[in-house]
Formats: structure tokens, sequence, C-alpha cells
């Protein structure tokens, strides 16, 4: 409590970043206290805050998964070696400490390990996903490690389904135990649950041919099993002496079939960096994963959902155009979006919208950038028209169009490291071009006094300043760089053939032409009209002609020089710019990426059904609404409560404090056999017949007097309503104070079934 910022982050933050966190531990203090203070004060159950404010992470590990002491220990070696290797140094040093290796030992060092692998240690995966560790036989008498999953090992966890068999097997190798030899029988199990699974259950992420869930099987080093997660049991091999259970292992499936196998690339990262050997078949997993996917037998539509929109199917022009960086409002796992491509979709993607996607991850939420690659839409008459203005967007929205393009996708060089995936060649873009443009120049140094400076205007801010097409061929002339790419056609799926159609047509078309509206008017050629549709080139259709802007008649003249006398229909696009302009040939559309709306997000408070502001009970005298203040002109209500007792004067009641002297109860149980009563009882049973114990009692409560001395402690007006529970469903029926459901009222809260206040976000990270 009393240092909440460690001193390594005060040491490696700006001076603002630290005041700015110690602003908000202070505050935080602040307002933990005062809830201490008021817990104590107000008669609550627990008069105590339960929730503790660990100072950094190695405290929250401690508290979370423990041993105690192990805090230091993070600390000690987060001063020796980087946080990647840290949960492996952790494991090694823990394991030293036990004088017998037994399966309690390596769970703990497993789920510690684990713990310090997923900062800031807040999922369930460490605490609850892993439910224990055990030393097993093999058929030859050696002895393996098997590691039991549970439910909240989730598949969207992949950092620790990945790392905690990585782990596990690292455990395995300190611990001098041998590997895992699967039986036949308990291969073709694994299938079978997979398989029954998906029918019943539920989806993977991946979707996994058996022949490559046998053949991970078949060279796990740990058994992946866990207790049963759902009453369904397995049709075959079910009665499997080495597991445990006949019913489906939801846990272990996941693990095995979208961590180990369908997380393949982050798995072979965490193997590199712990520096274990014998994994090498992963990568022979993932070749394959990639072989399923570009051969269609996985083509990420297996498990597309009614009402979730397909944005872009894999590979395809046009898709989402992959584009490496970052905005202010994106991060690692979120995806830049054009806003006016959010607009064109009908808002299908709004900013937090979940996308599933195929490179480099799974997915990652929307995120609206305005200086990236807008769409191209064309319209009923033939209209090519990029959208990259709000006058061009209204356009849009009041006519009929489809989208050539979607504009780009904004990825985080960061995604594709934590996924370890090789980077896929982007199009050609405009923080690309200056640099090359800058290296020439500094190399050749011929530019003019005036291109200079237009490169040194572009350099400050490359994604608004546009140079004027005379001035960017000029650039592309004197050093033989590309043209700027705001001048670039998408020309990655044009032959020789359509080129050379394209210029003869302009050689005879632009003669012939006459100006109006900043643009050349042509005549119309369907051919050639086709071609520049191929090319996003953005024009015009008017009265059977192709209107296209001065500065495309420019740009295609400079690149495609229509009035040379020469054939390229047999050269490549590559050859044939280089020979016609002298400038290099660059992918403007690069790769592209699937993309699917995901699970709908939401922000907003989470209320129960119907929604509660005091989790009180009014059985049926509060009437359909379950409305206390109603009830309480019943004067008394019977209600099922909890049985508590003054420990100072006798009293029992249901309340935390005694209304006769003020002082704290306790929670009391009764025998119904013998009558035996018993303070604080931590047995189920009567210790002396056996009977379970009551621990409640029908009571009549005078719910007018309780509301109006509430109502007076409040300081508040009454509420309107104050909707209360038809019945108490917590084991011990301890009802809320109605104070704070006063209070929730007039401040339009609601509480959840816990016991809190709950608002749902969608996490969006950012950058700054």
């Amino acid at each position: 409590m009393d240092n909440h910022i460690s001193a390594v982050m005060r040491a490696s933050t700006p001076l603002e970043l630290s005041k700015y966190y110690e602003y908000i531990t202070s505050r935080v203090k602040e307002e933990y206290e005062l809830a201490s203070r008021v817990r104590a004060e107000t008669g609550s159950p627990v008069p105590v805050v339960e929730v503790s404010l660990p100072s950094d992470m190695a405290e929250r590990v401690e508290v979370l998964v423990g041993p105690r002491g192990v805090a230091s220990l993070i600390r000690d070696l987060l001063e020796k070696c980087d946080e990647d290797i840290l949960p492996f140094r952790l494991a090694e040093t823990l394991l030293k400490r036990y004088d017998r290796i037994n399966d309690d030992a390596l769970s703990q060092v497993l789920k510690v390990s684990l713990a310090v692998m997923t900062p800031p240690c807040i999922t369930a995966a460490p605490t609850e996903g892993i439910t224990g560790v055990k030393i097993k036989k093999n058929n030859d008498g050696s002895n393996y490690l098997a590691v039991y999953f549970a439910g909240p090992i989730r598949s969207a966890g992949g950092t620790e389904i990945a790392g905690a068999v990585v782990l596990a097997d690292y455990i395995r190798r300190l611990a001098g135990i041998s590997k895992y030899q699967p039986t036949d029988q308990e291969v073709r199990r694994y299938i079978e649950e997979l398989r029954v699974y998906r029918r019943k259950v539920g989806r993977f992420q991946y979707n996994v041919p058996d022949e490559i869930v046998e053949f991970v099987l078949r060279r796990l080093p740990i058994e992946i099993t866990g207790v049963a997660t759902d009453p369904i049991p397995v049709p075959a091999y079910k009665d499997l002496p080495r597991v445990e259970t006949p019913y489906l292992r939801g846990g272990a499936l996941r693990v095995l079939n979208d961590g180990v196998i369908g997380r393949a690339k982050k798995v072979l990262k965490i193997v590199k960096v712990s520096g274990l050997d014998g994994w090498e078949w992963l990568e022979e997993v993932a070749a394959k994963l990639s072989e399923a996917k570009s051969t269609g037998k996985n083509t990420g539509l297996d498990d597309v959902v009614g009402g979730r929109p397909v944005l872009s199917t894999p590979g395809r022009f046009g898709g989402f155009r992959i584009r490496y960086g970052r905005a202010p409002t994106t991060s690692m796992a979120a995806l830049g979006i054009h806003p006016y491509t959010m607009r064109l979709m009908e808002n299908f993607v709004v900013a937090g919208t979940q996308l599933r996607i195929d490179y480099p991850g799974k997915g990652g939420i929307a995120v609206p950038v305005s200086s990236i690659e807008p769409p191209v839409v064309i319209f009923r008459d033939g209209s090519v028209m990029r959208i990259d203005n709000e006058e061009k967007l209204a356009e849009a929205e009041r006519s009929e169009y489809k989208i050539l393009f979607n504009g780009d996708i904004l990825i985080s060089f960061g995604d594709c490291v934590e996924n370890n995936v090789k980077l896929q060649p982007p199009g050609y873009c405009e923080e690309w071009w200056i640099q090359e443009a800058l290296l020439e120049e500094s190399r050749k140094g011929r530019l003019s006094d005036e291109d200079r400076r237009w490169l040194e205007k572009i350099r400050r801010d490359p994604y608004r300043i546009i140079p004027p097409v005379e001035v960017a061929c000029r650039i592309s002339h004197k050093l033989g760089v590309p043209i700027h790419p705001r001048f670039m056609p998408f020309w990655d799926r044009i032959s020789g053939r359509e080129i050379e159609r394209l210029r003869r047509w302009l050689a005879s078309a632009i003669p012939k032409a006459r100006k109006g509206w900043g643009m050349l008017i042509l005549d119309y050629d369907p051919e050639a009209k086709s071609i520049l549709e191929k090319m996003l080139i953005e024009h015009l259709v008017l009265d059977h002609k192709i209107a296209l802007d001065l500065h495309w008649v420019k740009s295609l003249n400079f690149l495609f020089r229509p009035f040379i006398r020469v054939d390229v229909s047999k050269s490549s696009v590559p050859e044939l710019i280089s020979s016609l302009s002298g400038t290099s040939f660059r992918p403007r559309m690069g790769s592209t990426v699937s993309a699917r709306v995901g699970r709908p997000e939401k922000a907003g408070q989470r209320r129960m059904k119907p929604p509660v502001h005091v989790l009180f009970p009014v059985g049926m005298a509060g009437g359909p609404q379950r409305d206390i203040i109603t009830a309480a002109n019943t004067r008394s209500v019977v209600l099922e409560l909890v049985r508590r007792v003054c420990l100072t004067c006798g009293e029992k009641t249901w309340m935390n404090r005694c209304k006769h002297c003020g002082k704290p109860t306790a929670m009391m149980a009764e025998c119904p056999r013998c009558g035996a009563e018993y303070i604080e009882p931590e047995q189920e049973k009567c210790p002396r017949c056996g009977e379970e114990l009551k621990r409640t009692w029908k009571q009549l409560v005078n719910l007018k007097e309780l509301y109006e001395n509430e109502l007076m402690k409040a300081y508040e007006p009454p509420p309107r309503v104050l909707k209360g529970v038809r019945a108490l469903t917590n084991k011990s029926k301890q009802p809320e104070e109605l104070l704070k459901g006063i209070l929730r009222a007039n401040l339009g809260l609601y509480v959840y079934k816990d016991g809190t206040i709950r608002f749902d976000a969608v996490n969006a990270p950012l950058t700054h």
C-alpha cells in the first residue's frame, strides 16, 4: 500500500508520466481507505475491503497464486534476466527449493511460472485454469507428467494456453521425468472427443484436421488432460485407465486444438525463448496448417455466424490492404480501419468492433484511422470514386455503390512479432515512398531547390502532404524512384497486353478530348474502361464519355508514355514501367487479409434481468417490480434471512449490527434435530447428531421502519422506485443494506448478482 509505483517504473518513465502514476495511486489509496472506513463503521458483513492493492506484478502473483515469499524472488530475478526468460528461471529456482518433487510441488511451480508469463496476472488461467499436475506411469513403467486443465483456460488467452504446455515440459525436464507415451486408444479418444465437442458444445477457433491432431499427440512430451467440463459422455474410448472421466474435457481440448496446434507459431516462439529442444515438429504443424488453409481446406468461412458480415476473403484483390504501423488510436491487437470504410459498410464496423482476421493473429478490434488509404467504390453508372472526403462520402451514401477496395488495415508490427509470423509484403505507400526519395536524393542530389522543399514538407507529414502531380513526376524522373503512391495505379494484377491497350486508347482519345471541371473528357472505350476499373483509377462516366482527373492523365502519360510508338504487350509490368518511364515498379496493392465481423462488443452497465437496485428480498409484497417502497406499505413481511446473534446482549437477528446495543453480530447455525446452536460454524453438519445445520430462518421484518431509518441515514430524497429481489439465492441468505440500494436508485445504478456494480467496456489499447 505504501509504494504502488516501483523504483523500476520511476526510473524508466518520463517525469510527467511518473507524476501521472503517482496521482492515480494517491487517489486510489484515498478511495481505498475511505471504503475501508465505511465498511468498518456501517456494519458490513465483511468489515474490510476484500480486494488487496499489490504494489507490483510480483506481489500480485504472491497474493493470487503463492507461495509466500515468491514476490521477492521474482523481483530479484527481474534484475538478472529479461521478462521473456523470467518464467523459466523462476520455475528452475522454485523447483530447487523443494526437497521432494511431488504433484503439489510441480503444480505450484507451474501455476506461479504461468502467472509470471501472463502479466499483469489478472486472468483466471493460472489460478483456476490449471486444476493440478500429476506424475503418472507410461506402459513401460517410466514416469511422465500430466497437466489437468479446466474451463477457465479459454481459447482467447493465447499466451497462457500456449505457454502452459511449454512451461510444463520445461519443468518436466528439470524434475527428470520421462516423456508422455500415448496409447493408440488415447489418441483416438482425443480425436473423438474433439468431434463430439464441436458437434454438441461449441466451436473452436481453429478447424484442425484429424491427421494433424494425431501427429501432434504422438509427439507431445506431456499429457494434456483435464476435468470434465460438460455432462456429455464420449461415445467411444471412454473407459481408458489413464483418463479419469468418460465426459468431455473442454479445457484440455481447447489447449490442444486452439493452443498447441492452432497457435503453433506462438508456441515455437516461446520454445525458442526457453531454449528447449525436441519441439521442432511444431514447424511442420505450422506448415501443415498453412497448407490446409491455402488449399481451401480451411477458408476461414467454416464457422461464420449469421448476421456477422464477411468483409474480405483471403488474398482477395480489393480486400483490406496490409499497412504496417501505429496511429494514436491503435496498439497491440487493434486494427486501424478508415472511418469512411466503416460508413460505407453501413456501420457494421465501428470503433470497438471485433474483427476476425487471418493475419497476423486471429483478430483484433477496429479503430478509426483517417491517415491510411481510403476505400474505392463504383456506382451504378460505372463511375469509380476514391472516397477521400466528406462530400464524396455523402454522394456515395445517396447512391447505389459497390466497394471495389476496402482501403487499408493498419497492423502493428508488434502483433507480427507477438504472433511469430513472417511479414507479408505491404502495398506501396507514402511512408515508403518518402524514404526511397530521401535516400536517392542523398546519393544523387539531382533535385531543384523547389523539389527539395517539397521533399522536406512531405518528410514532416507524409500522410497529409501530397505534392502536385508535376512535382511527383519530376522527382520520380530525376531520382529514378517510383511515382508518389497518390498517382500510382493499383497495377498488381494488370498484364502487359492490358497496359498496351490502355496506351493505345490514351493516344487516340487525348488529342480529341476536351477539358471541363478540372477533368479531361475522353471517348468511351469499354475495354479501356474495364482496365481503369481494374487499376482502381478514379473516373466518371458522363454521357457515354470517360472523364479523367487531369492529375491522372498526367500520371498515366508519364508512366505509360502512350505517344511513344512501341509495343509493350509482351512485356511484364515491371519491365515496361522501367523501359517507358525509367522508374521502378512497386506493388500498389501488396498483400490483403481476410476479415469478418466477430463477436459483437458493447459498453454499458451490466444488469441482472430484471434489473435490481439492492439484493434485499421482498417476496410477493413488492408486486411485479419487486418494489421495496411498495412492500414497505404493508409494514411487516415474512422473509427467509440469515441467522445472526449479538454476542453482547444475546439478541437474535438478521442484521449485521444489533438494533438494541449497536454491537456487531455474528452468524450462527442451529441443529433442527437436537437444537444445538453454534457461532460462526465451519462445519456443515452438527457435531453432536450429524444433522445438517440450518443457517437461515423465516423472520418478520418491519420493512416500513427499516426503509425509513435507512432513508434518514442516506440524507437523500426518497427514490421513485427501489427494486429488490423476490428471494435471496446465496447460501447464507445474507441481504445487502437498504442504504446501498437507496443510493444506487438515486444515481441510476444497478447491482449485479455478486453484489458489485459492473460496467462492461471494450478494451481498446491506445498507443498514446
